[in-house]
């Protein structure tokens, strides 16, 4: 649902992701995205609903786009 542009729960850069439920982990999402030549990968297990691990997907991609930069070391 991160993928596709008219879904509610949209989010640019999202490249792929799998939802999940079982009895231990509950509802899991992992999901990766990519901006400007970064790769995050966010991973969720226990979440209490699919919408909850959306909008937690979306907070967590935010902050590690907003928040770290990529060095090149010489």
């Amino acid at each position: 649902k991160m993928i596709l542009p008219a879904s509610e729960y949209h989010y640019e850069g999202v490249k792929e992701g799998k939802t999940g439920f079982t009895s231990i982990a509950r509802n899991t999402l992992v999901t990766t995205a990519e901006k400007e030549g970064v790769k995050l990968i966010v991973v969720l297990l226990r979440g209490q609903s699919a919408a909850e691990n959306y909008y937690e997907t979306e907070e967590l991609f935010d902050y590690g786009f907003n928040n770290f930069t990529t060095l090149t070391l010489h």
